[in-house]
């Protein structure tokens, strides 16, 4: 029998997994020491450097797999794995 709260397929509009929107956050545990490179790609906006202290990056950072990131006063240096390194600020810290 049909639930009659919710529309026939039908009358639903179609929608692609991947165009619908972000729901939850992904968590992920880094080492973020500058010694560890990283296993996958990821986006960063913020993290956790520590139990009591949190970063807020200016924007988000795109990290290949196996650059290596370090937190320094001020910003987050990204270590590519040719060495090269970028320095990205925050916006804030808590």
């Amino acid at each position: 029998m049909p639930n009659p709260k919710r529309p026939a397929a039908a009358d639903r509009p179609k929608q692609s997994r991947w165009h619908r929107p972000l729901r939850d956050a992904w968590v992920v545990r880094l080492n973020i020491d500058g010694v560890t490179p990283l296993p996958r790609m990821l986006l960063l906006s913020e993290f956790l450097l520590h139990a009591d202290f949190q970063v807020e990056l200016d924007g988000p950072v795109f990290i290949a797999a196996g650059d290596r990131v370090f937190y320094e006063d001020g910003g987050v240096v990204v270590t590519r794995s040719t060495g090269k390194q970028y320095k990205h600020p925050i916006r804030d810290s808590y």
